[in-house]
């Protein structure tokens, strides 16, 4: 909504339009909690329990980090293991959905207290697969159809997706 004014108030000046939208990285990670939080299961031995997500904007390379509190479950047993997983995501624009979306996620730190070794190469497998099914191509971002619209009767369309330090924009671009 904010979006589209801006368009509105930029129309009404004459030729100044908008270069970038924007969101921040306080609604960006809102948004990858919702995606992200929840228990999934692996082979009714092991589950993974992620209970709190925090993320980071990484303009040095154009990635998201992004840190999980999480639990490991092993229904046997009745055990539990604390710990943090942290993975980086890559961000780009999908056209035909208009949306921002995650891609290419890596595990870069999984570390389980006290998790048994014979445990560890499961549990990373299960933490790796179930975050890269929950988060690979899921969209921390959605231009609404007014504002898709608004953008090409501007004849502007969506460019380059820049991650800056407190938000991530997505540049316009004027048709020729």
């Amino acid at each position: 909504m904010a979006a589209l004014f801006t368009l509105g108030a930029c129309a009404t000046v004459g030729t100044l339009l908008p270069s970038s939208v924007s969101q921040s990285r306080e609604s960006l990670e809102q948004l990858v909690k919702t995606k992200a939080i929840g228990t999934w299961r692996y082979n009714d031995l092991l589950s993974l329990r992620v209970k709190e997500v925090h993320l980071a904007l990484l303009p040095r390379t154009q990635r998201f980090a992004l840190r999980f509190e999480v639990e490991i479950l092993e229904s046997v047993f009745d055990k539990r293991w604390p710990g943090v997983i942290a993975m980086e995501a890559a961000v780009r624009f999908d056209p035909t959905k208009n949306q921002l979306v995650l891609v290419d996620p890596n595990v870069v730190q999984l570390d389980i207290a006290g998790l048994p070794k014979s445990v560890a190469g499961v549990a990373k497998a299960l933490a790796t697969h179930t975050l890269d099914q929950r988060l690979n191509g899921v969209a921390v971002y959605q231009l609404s159809e007014s504002v898709a619209r608004a953008l090409a009767s501007f004849s502007l369309r969506p460019g380059t997706v820049k991650v800056e330090e407190h938000q991530v924009s997505l540049e316009l671009i004027a048709q020729k």
